[in-house]
C-alpha cells in the first residue's frame, strides 16, 4: 500500500460507553431505519455501479445517533456480511455500510480519552514481503563510560505485518461524511 510509518495510540473506553454493534446487515439496516439520512443524489451512481441497484439511498445519521450512543463498531462478521452490497432497508430503500473496515469503531462522543501510549511503527519494503519494526525510545540510563551523562537508544523490535493489528479498543476514527 505504500506505507511506510503507522503510529497507534490506545483509547481509554468507560465501561458505560454505550456503543451500538454492527454485526450483520440486519443491524446496519436497522440503524438505518432508525437514524435515516437521505443520500441518494449523493450516492446513485456510484452504488449502482457498485451494487446494480437502483432506487433510494440511505445512510445512518450519525449526529442523531449521537444522541443516543457514543459510537459505532463494525464487527468483522457484520463486514463480510455485508460488504459491497446493498442492504435492504425498506422494500424501497438500500444503504451500503462504505467507508468501514472490518472491526472497527467509529467515535461520536468524547466519552473516550486518548491515553498517552504511542507506538511508531516503521516499515522496511527492501525485502520480498514488507517488514515492520516497533520503534519506541527507552528511559534515560547512566552511561557506563561516565555516569553524569546520560543517553537514550533507539530500540527496535522486530515484528510482522500483522502485528500491526489493533482492537478497536486502542484507535480512534473520524465519523465517515
Amino acid at each position: 500500500m505504500g506505507w511506510e510509518r503507522a503510529t497507534r495510540r490506545r483509547v481509554n473506553i468507560p465501561a458505560v460507553a454505550r456503543v451500538y454493534e454492527v454485526d450483520s446487515a440486519q443491524a446496519w439496516a436497522e440503524l438505518c431505519r432508525l437514524f435515516p439520512i437521505e443520500v441518494t443524489a449523493q450516492k446513485r451512481h456510484d452504488w449502482y455501479r457498485t451494487t446494480g441497484r437502483s432506487g433510494r439511498w440511505v445512510i445512518p445519521d450519525w449526529p442523531r445517533i449521537a444522541e443516543r450512543y457514543d459510537g459505532g463498531h463494525l464487527t468483522v462478521a457484520g463486514y463480510l456480511a455485508a460488504a459491497g452490497t446493498a442492504i435492504a432497508v425498506d422494500k424501497d430503500t438500500a444503504s451500503v455500510n462504505a467507508g468501514w473496515a472490518p472491526d472497527e469503531t467509529y467515535w461520536l462522543t468524547d466519552t473516550v480519552a486518548l491515553g498517552a501510549d504511542f507506538r511508531t511503527w516503521l516499515c522496511d519494503n527492501d525485502g520480498h514481503q514488507p517488514s515492520w519494526a516497533r520503534k519506541h525510545f527507552a528511559k534515560a540510563r547512566r552511561s557506563s563510560a561516565n555516569p553524569r551523562l546520560r543517553s537514550a537508544r533507539l530500540l527496535e523490535d522486530s515484528a510482522s505485518e500483522s502485528a500491526l493489528a489493533v482492537s478497536p479498543h486502542e484507535r480512534t476514527q473520524a465519523v465517515p461524511g
